[in-house]
């Protein structure tokens, strides 16, 4: 399970996130412009690191906007990061046994092809490395 939940945090307290953790990924979306100083900026990159009880501003400063009162920001990221991990956890308890499911069904599923293989005429078998044979 990824550690890291990536967001963007607008001056008016808003958390922009994505499914890939990606800052890059979700400015593009937004179509925010990221060549204007960061002091111009009503954004910033910020993350949080699993048990997500703390936030890093994920820029090269932090805007006057943000330094005024970084709690709000901080307690608004937490809030969203905690949801994002629990519902990676649902999906992380979920894909498991189903890629385990999946495996295991692709692997008969291969078996049966490479077998039907073996009996159409003109089927070149494997090489046997001579350290298999019994």
């Amino acid at each position: 399970m990824c550690q890291f939940f990536s967001a963007i945090v607008t001056r008016q307290g808003t958390v922009r996130f994505c499914e890939d953790d990606s800052h890059e990924t979700i400015i593009a979306r937004l179509g925010f412009d990221d060549t204007r100083p960061l002091a111009t900026r009503g954004w910033i990159r910020v993350e949080c690191v699993r048990p997500h009880d703390a936030v890093r501003v994920d820029e090269t400063s932090v805007p006057g906007w943000y330094a005024e009162d970084p709690a709000r920001y901080d307690d608004a990221v937490i809030v969203v990061a905690m949801c994002v991990a629990q519902a990676r956890a649902v999906c992380e308890a979920t894909v498991a046994p189903a890629w385990a499911v999946c495996e295991a069904t692709v692997a008969q599923a291969r078996a049966v092809y490479e077998a039907t293989l073996r009996t159409i005429e003109g089927h070149v078998p494997p090489i046997l490395d001579p350290r298999d044979e019994p």
